[in-house]
């Protein structure tokens, strides 16, 4: 497994949770699929469909925010923009050049990025939606 799954990534949102899982399957399910050798149309629907969840993701995470007196609000939203502008710059670089695409390298960013968006960047919030609920 590309990405294992681990309870400290819980946060203890039920939506949150299920989103940050679901991310780590489309994860995991690109790099299966980039291992695999299968067809690049395959790749560049896995990859469309994880740049959709994220935008999704980050919807969920900033409605639940609003209104909460999170200070960080902006920041976090700005930060959201760039991640999922990548993400999606990323999808179709893959769609037009899939044999110059650098699949292992983007994973690794993947990677990187959900795992310290969980650990880090989400925690800054939880306080907030807690107060609010």
């Amino acid at each position: 497994m590309f990405l294992e799954w681990r309870n400290e990534y819980d946060v203890g949102h039920a939506v949150i949770d299920y989103d940050h899982r679901n991310l780590c399957n489309l994860i995991n399910a690109l790099h299966r699929d980039s291992e695999a050798g299968l067809p690049p149309e395959r790749i560049a629907a896995t990859f469309a469909i994880l740049s959709r969840y994220v935008e999704e993701h980050f919807a969920r995470e900033e409605k639940l925010f609003e209104n909460t007196g999170y200070p960080d609000e902006e920041a976090h939203k700005r930060r959201h923009e760039k991640i999922a502008k990548r993400i999606q710059t990323a999808a179709e670089l893959f769609q037009r050049y899939p044999d110059g695409f650098d699949t292992e390298d983007f994973l690794e960013f993947l990677r990187t990025w959900l795992t310290g968006h969980i650990l880090r960047t989400d925690q800054g919030y939880l306080p907030y939606i807690d107060k609010a609920a």
